[in-house]
């Protein structure tokens, strides 16, 4: 393989030293040297430099005013200083001024020079990579804004079709009212005409559901991301990755109305890894999925909601750290998912203290205070199209015991292919 050797200037107003600098580290990096600042500052001109190593004393200019001259046309080049060692305090007082990396005492020991010069090269690699990853966060947040405003507006037409839909509900209720036995047949017509305007403002309802990406969950996930980039460049990228799967399965309709379970664990493992990050030993996530329903089909983007409300509300009612646990089962024709959090739920007092039913209710009508919408949307959303996919085979309970909150949705199978979908066919 071909490695480019890194390119070092060495600056010195004796010929000697330079040329045995240039004998003893050939070999190991690409070596330029100058008499003068004034060569110098031509060469870095036209050669890109890792590392500067200047003498501090010279006639024209001293090493550390060298370096100051140049620090605003080449701030990336690590900076290096050789001295006497009558010069090591004023030096010293001169560091921060330029930004020298290291100083090295005259005469130099060849592996101690070599070693600062590895390190050197290393430090300036790391801080090209890491100017590289702010440029592309950059990007990713510039088209990641371009495809907020793009989802906004779709979600302003949207509301504007939901809008239109529930006139034209209205509409159509109050025609049959107004028609008599005569106009049965042309009642029956304008009935299907409602029961398909209910169909479209269902699937907008999920469409909304999609789109409305908690603002919260986003500018946390950038900023831990921000914060991941001092200290672990890989882990940055890493979580990044998953972030941008996240969106990408949030934002983009499904293709079908069913999807397997393997497909809402990939976006719910990304979530759940991004709050890791956020809320590190504070957050601890437990799997148990039974390989048997790996391809179970579930409505689209059904676990999101009960895994953002397992987070949310779990922060608020336990003692840290939240634990979440997500398990299924396949036992006797019966899928079981569960999604458990230590805490308790957030419900009415009266609901409490009535049947587990009134619980329930209360859960999926309640009104949030934190915004405008119902937080119920989500459950409510999962009852309704847990019915429309499964009819009656299937159940959804969120219940309070031994201080976990659990979640459960449990569908029959119809026949011996009924939950499945098969893991070599289309789709």
């Amino acid at each position: 393989m071909n490695f480019t050797k890194p390119t070092i200037l060495y600056v010195d107003d004796a010929e000697d030293n330079l040329a045995t600098f240039k004998m003893t580290f050939r070999n190991h990096y690409t070596i330029l040297t100058a008499l003068s600042a004034r060569e110098a500052g031509e060469l870095l001109r036209s050669v890109d430099v890792q590392v500067i190593i200047t003498d501090q004393r010279m006639p024209e200019m001293t090493g550390i005013e060298f370096l100051r001259s140049i620090l605003p046309d080449f701030p990336k080049a690590i900076r290096m200083v050789l001295t006497g060692y009558s010069d090591v305090d004023s030096i010293i007082t001169a560091i921060n001024e330029v930004g020298v990396y290291r100083y090295i005492t005259k005469p130099w020991n060849e592996n101690e020079l070599k070693i600062a010069i590895d390190r050197a090269v290393e430090l300036y690699n790391l801080h090209s990579e890491n100017y590289q990853l702010m440029q592309n966060l950059a990007e990713y947040n510039r088209r990641l804004e371009h495809i907020v405003r793009e989802r906004t507006s779709e979600l302003t037409n949207t509301n504007l079709e939901l809008h239109e839909a529930n006139q034209e509900i209205t509409r159509l209720n109050a025609l049959l009212k107004e028609e008599n036995q005569a106009l049965y047949i042309q009642t029956l017509e304008e009935h299907e005409k409602t029961l398909r305007a209910l169909y479209l403002a269902q699937q907008a309802e999920l469409r909304m559901l999609r789109y409305q990406i908690n603002p919260h969950f986003l500018f946390n996930s950038l900023n831990s991301i921000g914060a991941l980039l001092k200290h672990d460049p890989p882990k940055s990228k890493e979580m990044l990755m998953k972030l941008s799967d996240y969106l990408r399965y949030a934002v983009y309709p499904a293709v079908y109305d069913t999807v397997t379970l393997n497909e809402e664990l990939k976006m719910v493992r990304n979530y759940f890894d991004i709050e890791k990050v956020r809320f590190e030993e504070k957050l601890e996530i437990t799997y148990d999925i039974a390989p048997a329903t790996e391809y179970v089909e579930l409505p689209a983007f059904i676990l999101q909601p009960l895994a953002e409300n397992a987070v949310k509300y779990g922060m608020q009612t336990t003692t840290l750290p939240l634990r979440i646990y997500l398990g299924t089962q396949l036992n006797n024709g019966e899928f079981c998912l569960t999604v458990a959090n230590t805490g308790w739920l957030v419900a009415s007092v009266e609901a409490k203290e009535s049947s587990a039913s009134a619980q329930m209710e209360s859960l999926l009508y309640r009104k949030s205070t934190e915004n405008k919408r119902n937080s119920g949307v989500g459950l409510r959303n999962i009852q309704e199209r847990l019915k429309h996919v499964f009819g009656e085979r299937y159940s959804f309970e969120i219940y309070e015991r031994d201080a976990m909150v659990i979640a459960t949705i449990r569908i029959q199978q119809a026949d011996n292919n009924g939950l499945h979908r098969s893991s070599t066919g289309s789709g």
